[in-house]
């Protein structure tokens, strides 16, 4: 009897025939075990008597014939002649044994599948059985039939017993306990309570922000906007309205003599006779301070004496040149600016002049006798000595005079009536710069809005020394112009724009506004310069700001 170790390494095998000599089949290839037991033997024929039928074959030997099989070295009949004879005739099967459809008799092609596309052990070439798993149990999609669906997770259950509180550990964990690890993408954390819940039943808010249900529950809704806010957010108003901070900053006043919040869409309607004089608010942080060109920081109410160089155009005013040449078409003599240098005056004669002969010698342009003389004045607005006793104050309680404009509009009984701008003013951070001549008078006066940039965008502040930005406005006197935001540029060590569009309403503002900002914030408004607020007269800015930290 043949063993597969023999049948491994023989070259030849012997079918016995009795005692007539034995029938010799020569090696062709490879042993291949079969499925269902024994082995798959590829031979070569020879067959003495009939030439005509030698060829290749193939032979299944089996537990059950196996022991019909010898090898030379276990032949009996060794001394007698042997003779290959063929059971299987060469138009039955090719020289590998396999059929014109590519199969050998057991149904298994070269490669060892069968018509199914299945190989002995019920795989596909990709590992995959009938029902579309692998050895491991999982299908193609990584879904496992041995782990539960994600849906059927109690999510509350699993994050109660889950230890650490990561967020992304947790869904993590999931993901090796559930037949499909991708549905554990579809789980968030409500962005109140931070417990995890399928995204589907999370709903956005008011703070942008999506919730579960339970925190939906218990927050509430927003007669105005219609959002959802906790009850931390909420305000109650005159009219017994339940709104949001943003809406009550936005779209409410507060009546000092109702102590309570007011629609401005109503504000005629809420009226009370002291209004027909100024509102006696008051700043709700008078102290304050704002950067000193590297001293000591220079705090409300202190006179100090400010004095910039005259004849040198700064970086701003070249800039505002490049600008409007651009405008007028002129890109390329706008590129060769610094050929001019930074003089307003030189031996070349001033910087008009000298602009028209760069002009015509590179360019053989003649300019206007309008474009020179708006680049004069653009030169001479920046390049103008400024020295001057200035202070910065919130007490804006004192009579117009004292800010240099005795029919400001801010004040009623002024040249108009919008006082409620210098109640808006008061509260959002505003503050006065003003300025003083050699007998102590006020010879000047603009208005400065400190802002800070939130969500991208410029928004009021009281915080004067961390500001990111200042608002500059409603210039009167010597601080007219742009000689306040040069001042201010030149304290805090900044830059600065002129606007083309700047409000901040209720507020009256005059043309001619300004941006001090550091460059990376100024250069944003290089091309449109516009900047829209929106503010609440009588805002809460202050206290909402000082539970988010504190002053210095």
């Amino acid at each position: 009897m043949i063993t597969y170790e023999d049948a491994r390494d023989a070259a030849e095998f012997h079918v016995a025939r009795d005692s007539r000599p034995c029938q010799v089949w020569h090696r062709a290839g490879e042993i291949h075990p079969m499925p269902n037991g024994g082995w798959l033997v590829f031979i070569e024929t020879e067959d003495t008597d009939d030439p005509a039928d030698r060829g290749s074959d193939w032979h299944h030997i089996t537990p059950v014939n196996a022991a019909g099989f010898h090898t030379l070295a276990d032949c009996p009949l060794a001394n007698l002649p042997s003779v290959g004879a063929s059971q299987v005739g060469p138009d039955l099967a090719d020289a590998a044994g396999y059929g014109e459809d590519g199969y050998n008799a057991f149904g298994y092609d070269a490669q060892g599948f069968n018509r199914d596309g299945y190989d002995a052990s019920g795989y596909d070439a990709d590992g995959y059985d009938a029902d579309g798993y692998d050895a491991d149990g999982d299908d193609r999609y990584g879904r496992n039939r041995d782990k539960p669906d994600a849906s059927s997770l109690d999510l509350a259950d699993e994050w109660s017993a889950f230890s650490g509180y990561n967020h992304d550990a947790f869904l993590d964990h999931l993901r090796e306990k559930v037949a499909d690890p991708d549905e554990i993408d579809d789980i968030e954390f409500c962005g109140n309570c931070e417990e995890p819940a399928w995204s589907g039943d999370l709903t956005r808010t008011g703070r942008r922000t999506d919730i579960c249900q339970s925190c939906w529950d218990d927050w509430y809704t927003c007669e105005h906007c219609d959002e959802r806010f906790p009850n931390e957010d909420m305000n109650s108003t005159l009219d017994e309205s339940f709104i949001c901070d943003r809406c009550r900053d936005r779209y409410y006043s507060w009546c000092s003599e109702c102590e309570g919040y007011y629609p401005d869409e109503y504000a005629d309607d809420h009226y009370h006779d002291s209004y027909a004089e100024d509102c006696d608010c008051e700043s709700p942080q008078p102290e304050f301070a704002i950067r000193n060109d590297g001293s000591e920081p220079l705090r409300n109410d202190v006179r100090v004496e400010v004095v910039l160089a005259e004849g040198v155009i700064s970086a701003e005013g070249l800039a505002a040149i490049r600008d409007y040449l651009r405008e007028q078409g002129m890109w390329d003599l706008s590129d060769d600016l610094h050929a001019l240098g930074e003089q307003w005056q030189t031996r070349e004669g001033n910087y008009s002049k000298r602009l028209s002969r760069l002009a015509y010698r590179s360019y053989q342009a003649k300019l206007t006798p309008e474009i020179l003389s708006r680049v004069g004045n653009i030169a001479r607005d920046h390049s103008t000595n400024v020295s001057v006793a200035i202070e910065i104050t919130r007490d804006l309680n004192q009579s117009p005079d004292y800010f240099y404009h005795e029919g400001s509009c801010w004040w009623a009984g002024g040249d108009a009536d919008y006082h409620e701008s210098r109640c808006a003013f008061k509260t959002n951070g505003g503050f006065a710069l003003r300025s003083f001549n050699g007998y102590g008078g006020v010879s000047g006066r603009a208005w400065v809005m400190p802002l800070r940039m939130k969500d991208g965008k410029l928004r009021p502040t009281f915080e004067t020394l961390n500001a990111d930005a200042f608002a500059v406005f409603n210039g009167y006197g010597n601080l007219s112009g742009y000689d306040p935001a040069r001042i201010l540029a030149h304290m805090a060590g900044w830059t600065y724009r002129k606007f083309s569009n700047f409000s901040c309403d209720p507020m009256y503002i005059n043309s001619g506004t300004y941006l001090v900002a550091p460059e990376p914030i100024a250069e944003q408004y290089d091309t449109d310069g516009e900047l829209y607020l929106e503010v609440s007269q009588h805002s809460s800015l202050y206290e909402r700001e000082r539970e988010e930290h504190s002053y210095a």
